[in-house]
């Protein structure tokens, strides 16, 4: 395990496994539902995909919501680029603004599921088809993280080419002037 512990990043134990162990414990403190078991390793595990998980809620249902009601303001994109090449505070920044959002998103997550619990009572058939339900929110939530993460990829190595094309062209503006 402790080999597993060293692989990770700092930023991914306080972004996943963090609000992951807070999730676990609220779930089994306030809905009667029990994610920790006796295995560390299991947990550690546990921990982590239901992180995950917080941290896609925080980052597609969150981050959205904050930036349409004008809650939170991002800088552009490409001006954050910049900014955090010259500023290496910025990405510790990033890091616990991260987890601010992980942490909402998983309380968010925590009264999504109690609401889930409330239908399931009015509606058996989705207590009884509850894996269907779990894996399809499942499916669908890291399908939307899959295409904003490749989003901000795309955005990235398009800024790249960009500033390629920058260079080769005051290359050849200063070749013609010789």
């Amino acid at each position: 395990m402790d080999a597993l512990v060293e692989k990770l990043s700092a930023y991914e134990v306080l972004n996943n496994i963090v609000p992951g162990a807070l999730f676990s414990f609220l779930c089994d403190t306030f809905l009667e539902t029990s994610l920790i078991g006796e295995d560390s390793l299991a947990n550690f595990c546990v921990f982590f995909i239901v992180g995950l998980f917080c941290s896609r809620i925080g980052s597609l249902v969150v981050e959205p919501f904050y930036k349409n009601t004008k809650i939170v303001n991002y800088a552009p994109y490409p001006h954050y680029l910049d900014a955090k090449d010259k500023d290496v505070e910025i990405k510790d920044l990033l890091s616990v603004n991260n987890l601010y959002r992980t942490m909402v998103g998983g309380c968010f997550g925590i009264l999504l599921l109690k609401a889930y619990f409330c239908l399931e009572e009015n509606c058996p058939c989705l207590a009884e088809n509850r894996f269907f339900v779990v894996v399809s929110v499942v499916v669908i939530m890291f399908s939307f993280a899959y295409r904003k993460q490749t989003d901000y990829i795309r955005k990235r190595v398009e800024r790249i080419v960009e500033k390629k094309h920058q260079v080769n062209s005051d290359d050849d503006t200063s070749q013609s002037k010789m």
